[in-house]
């Protein structure tokens, strides 16, 4: 089933889901990877923010639980993009250039989106919707260890 650009299976896995978005974004590398020779560093990590993330990006608080190895698919797409744009070969040590390009992991990507969309609803600048469904309760009150002073 499709329901806003986003595949569920029967059983909630997101794999057609994962499926869907590797395909698009490795055949997005692909195209750029032929014209990478005609284009500048800068203009290749433009093209790449443009095409990639977007893919990556879109419904990804939807997998904050998935399995490590839903998560391994989804950084392979990652890291492909960063060795395409510092032209690196396939088996370079990739997590230093994700450093350079201040480039989260998929994992803490989702975390982070998750954390922005909380703290959006708190201060008021989500959409109406959101904060419509979520509603904040006040702090508890401390109670003293020693109980009430006269």
């Amino acid at each position: 089933m499709r329901n806003l650009g986003v595949w569920f299976d029967q059983h909630m896995t997101m794999n057609d889901h994962i499926g869907k978005i590797c395909s698009k974004a490795f055949y997005s590398l692909y195209n750029l990877r032929q014209i990478r020779k005609y284009l500048t560093d800068d203009t290749c990590k433009i093209l790449v923010h443009a095409l990639v993330p977007c893919h990556l990006d879109y419904c990804n608080a939807l997998l904050h639980d998935i399995p490590q190895y839903q998560q391994q698919r989804l950084q392979k797409i990652l890291n492909a993009s960063a060795r395409l744009v510092c032209r690196l070969p396939k088996y370079c040590h990739i997590s230093p250039v994700l450093k350079d390009l201040h480039w989260l992991p998929i994992k803490y990507q989702v975390i982070f989106k998750i954390i922005v969309l909380v703290f959006e609803v708190l201060h008021g600048m989500a959409p109406l919707y959101l904060n419509d469904l979520i509603n904040v309760k006040p702090p508890l009150k401390r109670r003293s260890v020693d109980g009430p002073k006269n």
